[in-house]
């Protein structure tokens, strides 16, 4: 379906609930089309308050404006915007537990993260979606460290949330928030994430939020960012439950995020990212399916298949759009090399930088299966 409007330029189409929406957030656009593929009316709301109701004509496509009246501005037009600094990463792997490494872990959570605070209408951008870091030479701390934070202040963003799992003694459990210090919105925010955390994981010992001079807090001290750093679960004594409850810590910071934003958190566009939606007629007929890049990645493309039952795979040829079709009937892909994928957020990703930096990732989940 095309639309025809008084606004022709970057109009984004998205998916949210049973809907079909056009959002267009520099203009603050936003039409629902209530029947998919069919014609009939549809709602849209543009700038501060203004609600849209129109017909439409699906044989051609045309919009036709038939009433206007005043409306409250919707949340999905929010100009807020989030930067999820994803811990570690290429050189620097975080913490090690038995089955994983903190910075693959930090990025599949941060992933889920962004996807539901984009669907709530948050911008968010990310310090990596990739595994790597941020150094040009020989890896140094302090210059991965500095070069991140240019990467997210660069963004001037309303929320900063930092992302890692803990580590000490084997012992340790728990979850926790980290602010520069108490009595400022950087507080406000952590224990609005802490809380979320709280509540969504009950398994996990709540070790509260603390005020900590860690040097990504630091820099945004005193700047219009609301900087937080989040420690979901110790690696070393715990690394099952973090793995299990990946989901349900997505949901809760998010929540958390979108609770300090003044966002409300909806649960049908969660249950809609999170699981099947049988009422848009999916119908996955692969629990599994390996989407590997290029020859040179089949090995561990077919270990991590054989893993799973055989699964089936499929190769995209070196061609980063090659993506077959049977994707739409996998409820989780797994992709091994070239560009990650997004599109469903049960996506397994093993897509380094190299070949040998993603037959590592690939090789290190297939040792979790």
């Amino acid at each position: 379906m095309e639309y025809v409007s008084i606004f022709h330029s970057q109009l984004e189409f998205i998916k949210l609930l049973n809907y079909n929406i056009i959002y267009n957030p520099h203009k603050n656009l936003i039409l629902f089309d209530i029947w998919k593929n069919k014609s009939g009316l549809g709602v849209g709301f543009y700038g501060f308050g203004i609600l849209y109701v129109f017909v439409k004509f699906s044989f051609s496509g045309i919009v036709f404006l038939s009433l206007l009246i005043l409306f409250r501005k919707v949340k999905y037009m929010s100009n807020k915007t989030c930067v999820l600094d994803i811990g570690h990463g290429g050189r620097d792997s975080g913490a090690i537990g038995n089955k994983t490494q903190e910075k693959n872990n930090n990025l599949t959570l941060g992933l889920k993260i962004g996807k539901i605070l984009q669907q709530h209408g948050v911008i968010v951008n990310y310090t990596r979606t990739t595994d790597k870091d941020f150094c040009n030479g020989s890896f140094d701390v302090n210059e991965d460290l500095t070069n991140r934070i240019a990467i997210a202040k660069q963004y001037n963003p309303n929320v900063y949330c930092s992302l890692h799992n803990n580590a000490f003694n084997k012992q340790a459990k728990g979850i926790e928030c980290h602010c520069f210090k108490f009595g400022g919105t950087d507080e406000k925010l952590s224990r609005s994430i802490q809380n979320n955390m709280v509540s969504a994981l009950n398994m996990m010992i709540d070790r509260k939020v603390k005020a900590s001079n860690f040097y990504v807090l630091r820099l945004f001290d005193k700047t219009n960012t609301d900087a937080c750093l989040v420690e979901y679960g110790f690696i070393d004594s715990e690394e099952d439950v973090i793995l299990a409850n990946m989901d349900k810590a997505s949901v809760a910071i998010s929540k958390g995020i979108l609770e300090h934003l003044g966002i409300k958190f909806i649960e049908q566009i969660n249950s809609n990212i999170q699981t099947i939606n049988n009422n848009k007629g999916v119908d996955f007929k692969m629990e599994h399916a390996v989407f590997y890049f290029t020859e040179r990645d089949f090995s561990v493309a077919r270990m991590i298949s054989a893993k799973l039952k055989d699964c089936a795979m499929y190769c995209r040829n070196g061609v980063n759009a090659n993506i077959h079709t049977d994707i739409k009937y996998v409820k989780h892909p797994i992709f091994v090399g070239g560009s990650e994928y997004h599109d469903n957020l049960n996506t397994t990703n093993c897509c380094g930088e190299h070949d040998y930096d993603t037959a590592l990732l690939a090789s290190n989940y297939a040792k979790t299966l």
